[in-house]
């Protein structure tokens, strides 16, 4: 399997141990899915790979190259997706690396492709989406958010300051969530690394969280 090698040779530093985690590439194949694939995707993933559901540590980006069809329905157009799993997971989901057709949705036939492996690399510049939830279990108005991020920022000492997006909403089994794009600039090596691997809030199942 292409780059895995090297790719188990590279580590990812947490806040309490050293672990080491791969970045799996999977081309999706296929026209149109539901605008809010995220929970259908997860549920295709685990039935595909039950190892998924019982454990934690990985994370999926959103997929990438999709244009708005219509209200309900993204096209897809040389589509990535990007999975990050513990090394320990890999012969565990041996088949996720073979070609598989899912179903997103009542209507959306993908097929899934495994490209390549590899370790995670440091970047100056990242960004993706996240959700927090405050103490009281609620979704944080921009202020609240922003004194979240930095909670959670200054845990994992990453003392960059973020650019904050405006919210978005993503809709994840019928029910709203707030969501905010955050932009992280001329990181240092360590803090990057620190991003990709431990990603940042909730919903990491679902493409919150994950940074590139």
């Amino acid at each position: 399997m292409q780059d895995l090698k090297q790719a188990e040779s590279k580590k990812c530093t947490d806040t309490n141990e050293t672990k080491q985690l791969i970045e799996f590439y999977f081309s999706i194949e296929g026209f149109l899915i539901p605008r809010n694939y995220h929970y259908c995707l997860y549920a295709a993933l685990t039935t595909l790979a039950p190892i998924l559901k019982k454990n934690p540590d990985w994370m999926i980006s959103r997929i990438s190259n999709i244009t708005v069809f219509d209200d309900c329905t993204v096209k897809l157009a040389d589509s990535i997706l990007k999975l990050r799993c513990n090394k320990d997971l890999i012969t565990s989901l041996t088949m996720l690396f073979e070609e598989n057709t899912l179903m997103l949705g009542k209507n959306g036939i993908v097929k899934l492709k495994f490209i390549q492996g590899s370790g995670i690399a440091p970047k100056k510049d990242l960004s993706g989406t996240v959700t927090i939830k405050t103490e009281d279990n609620r979704e944080p108005d921009p202020m609240r958010f922003a004194v979240c991020l930095g909670k959670q920022l200054a845990e994992l000492n990453v003392n960059t300051l973020p650019i904050i997006g405006r919210k978005e909403q993503l809709i994840i089994k019928k029910q709203p969530c707030a969501v905010y794009p955050v932009l992280f600039e001329s990181l240092r090596a360590e803090e990057s690394i620190t991003l990709q691997c431990q990603g940042i809030g909730g919903r990491k199942h679902f493409g919150c969280g994950f940074f590139d």
